[in-house]
C-alpha cells in the first residue's frame, strides 16, 4: 500500500486518513477494510477522537529509515521507523525551547484532533468507499451512512474581531456620499452603489452580476400590493428576490435614474444596466467609486479610492451573518424564503 521509495515526510491527509482506517480495520478489529459497514465507521471516528496513547507520537515522523549514503541512490535500503506512529502531537516552538532551557521534559500534551481533520475523515474515507463502489469492490460506502450532522461534526461559532461597521459609520459614509454627490454629480454613482449595498444587504455579486446575468433596471419590480422587489440570481444559479424599503426607492433610485436622464421608477421591461460605467457602459465590474470626506469643524480629511469590487468587499464586511440574503426590517410584507 506504502512503499518506501514513495513516502514522505509529511504525507498527504487523503493518504493519512485511509492508512489509519486500515490500520484499525486490521488491528484493532481484524475485519477486511471493505467489510466495515456503520457501526464501524461511528466507532473509528471514536477511536480518531481518543486514539491509545501508543499510537500517538510526539512529532510526525516518516514511516521508513533510509539507509545508505548522504545522497539518495536506488541501491538505498530502508527499514522501518519504530518511532512512527499513526497519529501525532506537536509542541509550539517556545515550549520546546523553554524546555531545552530549563533541562526539563517536554510537557505532555493530549491529542486531539480538530473538526477540520474530522470533516476530512468524513471527507477522504467516504470518497475511498464510493471509488471501491465504483470500482464493484464493495456495495457500501459505511461513511455515508453516518449522517453529516451527528455528534462528530460540530459547527463551533469562534468569537472573532468583528470588521463590520457600525450604525454610526455607516451614517457617516452615507452622508459623506451625499455630500460628494451634491459637490459633483460625477458621484451620484458612488451614493447610488454605497446606499443600494446599505439598504438591502447585498452581495457583491447581486450588484455587479454574475457570468450568466447582469442586473439590470427592470429587475426592480413592483408588486400587485405596491411593495418594490429587487430580483436577481444568488449562488447556485437560484432566482431569489430582495425586498426594497421604501425610503431607499424614493430618495436614492429616483435620485440616481434621474441623474442618468432616467424615468423615477423603472418598469419591468427596462434593459438598462443596474451599474454603468462613467462613460456610460454596462461593463460594471470596472466602475470605480471614490470615497473622502471633509468635516467642516475640522481640518482633518481621508481620501478613499477604489474599485467598486475592492471598495464593496470592505464595505460588505457589514452585512449581518446569514445563510442567504439579509432582509430589512419590514413587519407590512416579510421576504419569503428562497
Amino acid at each position: 500500500m506504502f512503499t518506501p521509495g514513495n513516502h514522505s515526510r509529511k504525507p498527504p491527509a487523503n493518504r493519512t486518513h485511509v492508512e489509519r482506517l486500515f490500520l484499525w480495520s486490521l488491528l484493532q478489529t481484524g475485519k477486511p477494510l471493505l467489510d466495515l459497514r456503520r457501526k464501524d465507521a461511528e466507532a473509528f471516528m471514536e477511536f480518531c477522537l481518543n486514539p491509545p496513547a501508543e499510537w500517538i507520537g510526539p512529532v510526525v515522523k516518516s514511516r521508513f529509515l533510509r539507509i545508505g549514503r548522504r545522497k539518495k541512490q536506488d541501491s538505498d535500503s530502508y527499514v522501518v521507523n519504530s518511532e512512527w506512529r499513526p497519529f501525532s502531537t506537536s509542541l509550539a516552538k517556545r515550549e520546546r525551547k523553554l524546555a531545552a532551557e530549563t533541562l526539563s521534559s517536554l510537557p505532555e500534551r493530549l491529542y486531539r484532533m480538530s473538526q477540520g481533520s474530522v470533516a476530512q475523515v468524513f471527507a477522504v474515507c467516504g470518497s475511498f468507499f464510493q471509488h471501491a463502489m465504483d470500482e464493484g469492490l464493495t456495495e457500501v460506502n459505511p461513511f455515508r451512512a453516518v449522517k453529516q450532522k451527528s455528534i462528530y461534526k460540530q459547527r463551533n461559532t469562534l468569537d472573532v474581531a468583528s470588521r463590520s461597521l457600525t450604525q454610526l459609520q455607516w451614517s457617516f459614509v452615507i452622508e459623506t456620499a451625499e455630500l460628494m454627490a451634491s459637490e459633483d454629480t460625477l458621484h451620484e454613482r458612488s451614493l447610488f452603489i454605497v446606499a443600494t449595498l446599505f439598504s438591502m444587504y447585498l452581495r457583491i455579486s447581486d450588484l455587479v452580476g454574475r457570468d450568466n446575468w447582469e442586473p439590470s433596471m427592470g429587475d426592480f419590480r413592483r408588486d400587485s400590493t405596491g411593495n418594490w422587489w429587487f430580483h436577481v440570481v444568488g449562488k447556485g444559479n437560484k432566482a431569489a428576490k430582495i425586498s426594497v424599503r421604501d425610503d431607499y426607492a424614493q430618495n436614492y433610485l429616483v435620485r440616481y435614474r434621474r441623474h442618468l436622464q432616467l424615468p423615477p421608477l423603472p418598469s419591468p421591461e427596462e434593459k438598462s444596466a443596474l451599474i454603468t460605467t462613467l462613460k456610460g457602459g454596462p461593463d460594471s465590474r470596472t466602475a470605480t467609486c471614490g470615497y473622502s470626506y471633509s468635516r467642516s469643524s475640522t481640518a482633518h480629511s481621508r481620501t478613499w479610492p477604489a474599485k467598486v469590487g475592492a471598495t464593496t468587499r470592505s464595505i460588505s464586511c457589514a452585512r449581518p451573518p446569514c445563510t442567504g440574503y439579509a432582509t430589512p426590517q419590514r413587519p407590512s410584507t416579510p421576504r419569503p424564503a428562497t
